[in-house]
């Protein structure tokens, strides 16, 4: 009997080849992210007060968003769990900011 298996893609393929066999290794950055990285630029300026809080508030918001967008519509595989790392990190880093300060 043979083998009528498609080969399996390499771990560069599957993660970086889109559904047309494309490879996306760098794509231009989307609005959420620009504007997170805005927000932490001013950050290094911005030590404390509430301007402080108002650009985190901004670069939180920016990276969940962009996070969300990759994870469900992201172009490769690559991008979908960049997505879901920054969603898990952001999580925990924000439940650990809560818990010290209690």
């Amino acid at each position: 009997m043979a083998n009528t298996n498609k080969p399996r893609p390499d771990l560069f393929s599957w993660l970086f080849r889109d559904k047309n066999g494309k490879t996306v290794v760098f794509q231009a950055p989307n609005a959420p992210i620009v504007v997170a990285g805005l927000a932490w630029a001013a950050l290094l300026f911005v030590r404390s007060g509430p301007w402080h809080t108002v650009l985190e508030i901004i670069f939180n918001a920016g990276l969940i968003i962009w996070a969300v967008m990759e994870l469900g519509w992201g172009t490769v595989r690559a991008r979908r769990i960049l997505g879901l790392v920054v969603l898990v990190w952001i999580f925990v880093s924000l439940v650990l900011a809560s818990l010290r300060s209690l």
